[in-house]
């Protein structure tokens, strides 16, 4: 993946982005259902592999969870852009389990700021 859509490849350089992997146990707060929202399209510089990609509120909700400060600002500018949807959010947030309670309220209160 890095050879063909990672940092400095010719996909990053045409398309000003790239994608980084990292292993799933990173995300330790992905919405229960994620691999089911999994999203792809075809990359002809990815061929013959198929890659599939978090539907982008899997992540946020994520990073929220993990509340680091660059996390948050991230997540900000993206609501802000209209990149992310508040419902959305709120819906994976509720998804999260019981074992989550805290993070999850933490999550709602930093949407609920959004609402004003």
């Amino acid at each position: 993946m890095d050879g063909a859509i990672g940092e400095l490849s010719t996909f990053h350089q045409v398309n000003g982005v790239y994608a980084e992997g990292v292993h799933i146990e990173t995300a330790v707060y992905l919405p229960p259902g994620w691999r089911n929202r999994l999203i792809s399209w075809p990359l002809r510089s990815s061929e013959p592999a198929a890659p599939r990609f978090l539907d982008p509120h899997d992540p946020a909700i994520a990073k929220l969870g993990a509340a680091r400060e660059k996390d948050l600002a991230f997540v900000d500018a993206l609501i802000r852009v209209s990149l992310l949807h508040l419902v959305v959010l709120e819906q994976r947030c509720a998804l999260l389990p019981e074992e989550h309670a805290l993070v999850r309220a933490r999550i709602s209160n930093f949407l609920a700021s959004y609402a004003n």
